[in-house]
């Protein structure tokens, strides 16, 4: 019996995909600053604990980062981007309702380091490499970095407003059901026009 033989993701679909993922995943991550002062205000701590935090954060990125593509090249883009997507709104939901600078550190430093491991470049840009034809593949990764800036653009006043309007913790909550739908794009892409055994054949995403 012949194996199916995968059919290529449209150039499009990868692009569309790729940069609604990083434009939420990076755009959440730029917005952190917004959060220093609520935070440490409600919960007496020092500006150090918040910041250890995030250094633990940009530390646990960069190692879980190099698991992300090695997995990612094994199981398949999709099963990643959502594990990624669902310890981004378990980590943010996390920091919201830490009560002690440990649990916010493993919370907003470690969780969310793993959560943009697995939402971010490392895995979106594996993807483009493998669907993207060579010609046009350095352009297609500069529109994907484009959109983690964009993402800054679009989020940073967003979570300013929500933190404004509604506190600090309810704006986390908002925030962390958005990061989860992270994983609409890659599950609509997989599902849509395939079947279980093209997907099972082949770990296009």
């Amino acid at each position: 019996m012949q194996a199916t033989v995968p059919q290529k993701l449209s150039m499009f679909q990868v692009l569309a995909c790729g940069a609604m993922i990083v434009t939420l995943s990076m755009g959440i991550r730029h917005g952190f600053g917004l959060w220093l002062q609520p935070i440490t205000q409600a919960q007496n701590w020092s500006r150090e604990t918040f910041s250890f935090a995030l250094a633990i954060q940009n530390l646990s990125w960069g190692i879980f980062g190099v698991f992300a593509g090695m997995v990612a090249d094994r199981f398949g883009a999709a099963r990643v981007l959502i594990g990624g997507a669902l310890l981004y709104g378990a980590g943010l939901a996390g920091m919201a309702l830490a009560t002690s600078p440990l649990v916010f550190t493993l919370t907003a430093g470690v969780v969310l380091g793993a959560a943009q491991a697995g939402t971010t470049y490392a895995v979106i840009y594996g993807v483009i490499g493998r669907q993207i034809d060579p010609a046009k593949r350095s352009w297609a990764m500069g529109v994907a970095a484009a959109a983690g800036s964009f993402g800054q653009f679009l989020m940073v006043p967003v979570e300013g407003f929500l933190i404004s309007g509604f506190g600090w913790q309810q704006a986390r909550s908002w925030v962390s059901g958005w990061a989860d739908s992270c994983t609409t794009a890659p599950a609509a892409t997989t599902s849509s026009g395939t079947s279980r055994s093209r997907w099972a054949s082949s770990r296009r995403w």
